[in-house]
């Protein structure tokens, strides 16, 4: 615990930081002078540079030559803010941006994933954290629904895929467990898709609820010859009702066949 003189002596350290900063924010540039990848290789050293506020690399928006937003209210729209803020985010905070990369890379080589899951993988794999479970569904269905609409296939009646014509979004439709959470169904119904519940069996090696690639499958031809577009499988990896698990080593690859986009969530988690 800091005793009462060195509270007074470094509180007054902070003060002075604080005021030298203001006093000289003029002088300094809103964007920092760095390109994608910097942090990657400099993060090891990066400890003993916080002496210097520019190490963080992050964008001054409270900068006299910085007009390209303005602050919201969080009472009023802090929702709105964080997404539209976060929406070119490596300019936003590069340093803040690539140490979530980062650390996301090692969580890969941790997990013993394949490399076309880290973000400075060359491929189309990435990943990144979410805020909570519903932004984290919000992302999937919107992802699985745009890559849908984009591809045109015959008979999809798609009028314009780069916008996404949502000509096709009443013909889409999802698939979850019955014990999934019911965030799922609020989600896929606010995004204007439809959604079918699929019944769970015992599974007798794991002795609790999961659905099986058998009820999958059939549910996927059922829905096709209604005309509908099957495009999202909603997995569970532990519900909050039975903390029940769906078997992805069965359902991944009948997703995978039939070009279905695979979500899994793990609200017990």
């Amino acid at each position: 615990m800091m005793d009462p003189e060195s509270f007074r002596k470094y509180g007054k350290q902070m003060i002075d930081y604080v005021a030298d900063y203001w006093r000289t924010i003029r002088d300094r540039s809103p964007l920092p002078d760095v390109q994608p990848g910097f942090l990657k290789h400099i993060l090891r050293e990066l400890l003993v540079l916080v002496a210097s506020p520019e190490t963080f690399n992050l964008t001054l928006e409270f900068v006299p030559q910085m007009f390209d937003r303005i602050q919201v209210a969080d009472c009023d729209g802090h929702g709105s803010k964080g997404m539209l803020l976060s929406w070119n985010h490596l300019m936003s905070g590069p340093s803040l941006t690539e140490l979530e990369m980062t650390t996301l890379d090692w969580l890969v080589d941790l997990l013993g994933l394949p490399e076309h899951f880290k973000n400075f993988h060359p491929g189309i794999g990435s990943s990144l954290i979410q805020t909570n479970s519903g932004e984290a569904t919000t992302t999937a269905i919107i992802t699985a629904r745009a890559t849908v609409v984009e591809v045109d296939e015959e008979g999809a009646g798609i009028r314009n895929a780069e916008y996404h014509d949502p000509v096709v979004f009443e013909r889409l439709i999802a698939y979850c467990s019955e014990q999934a959470h019911p965030l799922m169904e609020k989600a896929l119904m606010l995004h204007a898709v439809r959604l079918r519940k699929l019944k769970c069996d015992i599974d007798p090696e794991m002795k609790n609820y999961t659905v099986t690639k058998e009820t999958l499958e059939r549910a996927i031809k059922e829905d096709r010859a209604h005309g509908l577009i099957p495009f999202l499988m909603i997995a569970t990896m532990g519900t909050k009702k039975t903390c029940s698990f769906d078997r992805l080593d069965e359902l991944g690859p009948v997703c995978y066949r039939e070009r279905i986009y695979l979500h899994v969530d793990a609200a017990y988690g």
